[in-house]
């Protein structure tokens, strides 16, 4: 079985935010944060994964994507995964021309995502080519966001438009088996 040798999650917000006067005393807001999740190991405690996939993938017009997290998918090492836990997942909506929907399953939905089966996540089109829309969620205890297999364990990601091209996105996601 392959192990995740090294690893880091981390996200940058750095934005400079001025007044729109032209006399340039004004103050300026300017915020630059890193927020470091932490180094990831290999393991299943907390800031730990054992287990990484990802994925380029299309959804056709008005389609549905469902990915079982338990058995079905298949990492780049050719190993079937089987997930009991999600550590952080990255889903970036590559399409300019229409939204992704993130959850609500017909079937075995993972639940511990959106509190539920009843809510949803809407990934905006991108800005522009090489400018995708992400959605982005941790959860850096033991834990993790539970995966059961045979009854919490599929991520649907459906095309958001109708009468539109395909919808291209991209998906990465730090698991533990």
């Amino acid at each position: 079985m392959s192990t995740i040798r090294s690893g880091r999650l981390e996200v940058l917000w750095s934005i400079i935010h001025q007044s729109a006067e032209t006399d340039h005393s004004k103050p300026v807001d300017a915020v630059t944060v890193t927020r470091k999740f932490g180094t990831v190991t290999n393991g299943v405690g907390a800031q730990q994964g054992n287990q990484h996939w990802h994925d380029e993938r299309t959804i056709a017009d008005a389609a549905n994507d469902d990915l079982d997290f338990s058995g079905s998918l298949v990492n780049r090492f050719g190993e079937t995964i089987a997930l009991t836990a999600i550590k952080a997942i990255m889903i970036a909506n590559q399409d300019i021309n229409t939204h992704l929907v993130i959850g609500q399953a017909a079937a075995n939905p993972i639940t511990s995502l959106f509190n539920g089966n009843d809510h949803v996540v809407k990934i905006p089109p991108a800005a522009a080519a090489g400018n995708p829309s992400i959605w982005f969620m941790t959860a850096t205890d033991a834990a993790g966001f539970a995966v059961v297999g045979g009854s919490a364990d599929v991520l649907r990601v459906a095309h958001g438009g109708v009468g539109t091209v395909s919808a291209t996105y991209s998906i990465f996601v730090l698991g533990v088996e």
